[in-house]
């Protein structure tokens, strides 16, 4: 039977490089993050209204065929359970 070694978290981690101090990390985050932004090809005003238009006409849609749904089952199930709106 083989015998495993079992290293904890603390011991891996001191082991290795230290890690940086908190504020560093997040500094170093905020701007790679920003230098991932300025990558970003971003829409113009008119596509960002049209795809905002679009996507409220998606909204209202969906909206109206659940509308619609929700009247014609009540209709047909209120007889079924006796059911008087």
């Amino acid at each position: 039977m083989a015998t495993r070694s079992v290293v904890s978290k603390k011991s891996a981690a001191s082991s290795g490089s230290q890690r940086p101090p908190l504020g560093t990390r997040i500094k170093q985050f905020l701007v790679e993050a920003w230098l991932e932004l300025r990558k970003v090809l971003w829409p113009s005003r008119q596509e960002a209204t049209r795809f905002t238009m679009v996507v409220l006409g998606v909204i209202a849609t969906v909206a109206l065929f659940i509308y619609i749904c929700d009247i014609v089952l009540t209709e047909l199930s209120g007889p079924l359970f006796n059911i008087h709106p």
